[in-house]
């Protein structure tokens, strides 16, 4: 019985999100650029980010996509003075995220809370010399988005981004964007 009532909510709130205004395709461009903090013994770097505004279903809830760039180095002798013998991973993201805007009131901060999925590319890179190889990895992984949206100008709204990756490299992603409406 638990099952079923659990099955028919779920199916009333797909139903509920399609019954709403669904306003999709490319409203404008969002780039945003920041530090990629990793949880591990990569030193901090910066992250690029690039990718449509699709537009929203509903007043709340709002698809994403984005390519994520970053590259991150290890140290591992711990000597500043030479920096070919670090170990650098590069990574590239291809993000599919689903935001809620949770407050339906028009207020000049949007606030947003997202899940989503990646498809991530890295690459290790290893120092000349070294006993490894360098290496390619592709995973699927999941990441937490959580930030806001403030209009700046007619068709700029300014964006702080802030997405934790459970990944190969745990990481921490703040972004400060700029998003360019393309509606006239």
């Amino acid at each position: 019985m638990k099952f079923w009532f659990i099955i028919l909510s779920f199916a009333l709130s797909i139903a509920n999100i399609f019954a709403q205004e669904i306003d999709l395709g490319v409203k404008g461009v969002i780039f945003k650029i920041g530090p990629v903090i990793p949880f591990e013994t990569y030193k901090a770097s910066y992250s690029i980010s690039l990718g449509p505004e699709l537009g929203r279903i509903g007043n709340n809830f709002e698809p994403g996509v984005d390519v994520t760039y970053w590259k991150v180095k290890y140290d591992y002798y711990g000597r500043k003075d030479n920096p070919n013998d670090d170990i650098k991973r590069r990574y590239i993201g291809v993000n599919f995220s689903f935001f809620v805007h949770p407050i339906k009131e028009a207020l000049e901060f949007n606030p947003y809370v997202g899940l989503g999925l990646a498809l991530n590319f890295y690459k290790k890179d290893y120092p000349e010399g070294w006993p490894d190889k360098d290496k390619n990895l592709t995973n699927l992984e999941p990441h937490i988005d959580l930030g806001g949206k403030i209009g700046l100008y007619s068709n700029i709204d300014g964006e702080l981004h802030l997405r934790l990756t459970l990944s190969e490299i745990d990481n921490l992603l703040l972004l400060l964007g700029v998003r360019f409406g393309l509606e006239k």
